[in-house]
Formats: structure tokens, sequence, C-alpha cells
């Protein structure tokens, strides 16, 4: 039997959130945009946004099919984690 490894990667806002920016809605697109081409290519199974009442700062979840150093390398040229 052979398991698949996955990689789970948390979104959490910044200690200093930023204020809002006319740039807002296209850094979303391009964040939406970017985690679609990645599905699409397999890298990620699944992702979205997730709530907590608990953990305001927690905002979004993805699991990654590659290992924690490729997913890390992934999550970091998401254009919404660039422009945080």
């Amino acid at each position: 039997m052979q398991f698949q490894r996955l990689s789970i990667v948390r979104l959490c806002s910044p200690e200093t959130v930023p204020p809002d920016s006319p740039d807002d809605d296209r850094i979303q697109a391009e964040h939406i945009a970017y985690l679609r081409g990645l599905r699409d290519r397999g890298i990620i199974a699944v992702n979205g946004r997730v709530r907590f009442k608990d953990s305001p700062k927690f905002r979004g979840l993805t699991v990654y099919t590659v290992d924690v150093e490729e997913a890390r390398a992934y999550a970091l040229q998401d254009p919404a984690v660039k422009a945080a």
C-alpha cells in the first residue's frame, strides 16, 4: 500500500493588517487565479476560506499534494501573500 503525502498550509492575517487599498480587488483576483492554476495542475487538493471565532487571524487553508518545502515555496509565490 502506498500513501500520499500532503502538506497543509494555513493563511493567517499579519500582526498589523495593512489598510484597504485600491489594489485589493486586483490582488484578490490574482490570488484566486493563482490557486486555481495550482489546483488545475494537481498541486492543490483543496483550498478555501476558513473562519474561526476563537482565531480571527486564521483566514484560509490549502492542502497541497507536494512536500512541505515545495508547498511553502508555492504559498510564498501567492500574490495575496506577497502583497500582505
